[in-house]
């Protein structure tokens, strides 16, 4: 091959190469991804400033805010004025309680793209509906009750649906857990896994709560040996909700079997109330009623978060609290 000849195929293998180059740069923006400034370290991992969020966010949180503020005033309002013997009073405090942890998976829900929090706020608020139903059937039936009723039935459907939207879509960008252990597929696996199993174990405590207020502070048939029980039995609840808190993503392995040890306490005490169901099923219905739910999805939610937590501890050791760490520095 002669001098031009040789010339002419390197400046067209030059030309490949030149046409091959990108455009522009590739970015964390061109691959949809938030920019560095808009993730901030925290104490709980990586967070969201609120200006990152979208429209469809921005909306769902301001909706959900405002129904969940005004669930907590008129429930105050009626803890405060009606007499604590009252079924009202104590539906009031079981719908305060779901109102404050529906404000915590709603906050860190949209703020760290948590899908299984939003998920678990879905479910918060159709629960939130049946508790406000049970309260109308069961107390007295005037026309604030009714109006926040009708209003609290009428914006879940929106909510409901708004905020399935958002998990779905949360779990299949998953923007901040790429942030918090890169690319690879297996690390992103197993960090959602966690995160799942951190924010069922939320939805637990919150179960539990609502168990202990139903049954204790309503009065439905309890004796010395409930009192007793449901004293020992909450601290202990909610120390074993902080053993799970610490124990999985600190591969803690004593800790853990400590978790999968107390795990069947609360169980087998919501088994027991079902047993005595007989005794006041016919005098409080719509209490019964809520505590037979309550204690269904309870049980329920047990189930799951011990079926994440043996899924979680099988990756005990696999590396990924090493790839956390070494994603922070």
């Amino acid at each position: 091959m002669d001098n031009s000849g040789y010339k002419d195929l390197h400046n067209a293998e030059n030309g490949d190469l030149q046409d091959a180059q990108p455009e522009s740069p590739i970015t964390f923006a061109s691959m949809g991804l938030p920019p560095t400034s808009a993730l901030q370290d925290s104490a709980l991992g990586k967070i969201r400033e609120f200006s990152d969020t979208t429209f469809q966010e921005r909306v769902f949180f301001l909706v959900m805010l405002a129904s969940i503020l005004s669930a907590i005033g008129v429930s105050a309002y009626r803890v405060a004025t009606v007499d604590h013997s009252h079924s009202d009073f104590t539906f009031g405090l079981v719908i305060l309680l779901q109102a404050v942890f529906c404000l915590i998976y709603l906050i860190d829900g949209i703020l760290r793209e948590r899908p299984s929090e939003i998920f678990i706020l879905t479910l918060a608020t159709l629960i939130i509906v049946f508790y406000l139903v049970m309260n109308y059937i069961e107390g007295i039936q005037n026309s604030v009750k009714l109006a926040r009723m009708v209003v609290a039935c009428c914006t879940a459907p929106f909510l409901v649906s708004l905020g399935l939207y958002i998990a779905w879509d949360y779990y299949v960008s998953k923007k901040i857990i790429f942030r918090t252990v890169g690319a690879d597929a297996t690390w992103q696996g197993m960090l959602t896994r966690l995160l799942a199993f951190q924010d069922v174990l939320k939805f637990d405590l919150q179960l539990g709560g609502s168990m202990v207020i139903l049954i204790l502070v309503s009065g439905l048939n309890v004796n010395v040996r409930d009192i007793i029980t449901l004293s020992v039995g909450g601290p202990l609840t909610i120390a074993w909700f902080f053993v799970g808190l610490y124990a999985m993503p600190a591969e803690s392995k004593p800790f853990a079997i400590l978790f999968a040890l107390l795990s069947p306490c609360e169980p087998a005490y919501i088994a027991y109330r079902f047993y005595r169901l007989h005794n006041y099923i016919h005098d409080k219905s719509g209490l019964a009623s809520a505590v037979i739910i309550c204690g269904i999805v309870a049980l329920i939610v047990r189930v799951i978060v011990m079926v994440l937590f043996f899924v979680v501890y099988r990756g005990f050791g696999k590396g990924l609290k090493e790839q956390v760490k070494s994603m922070k520095r």
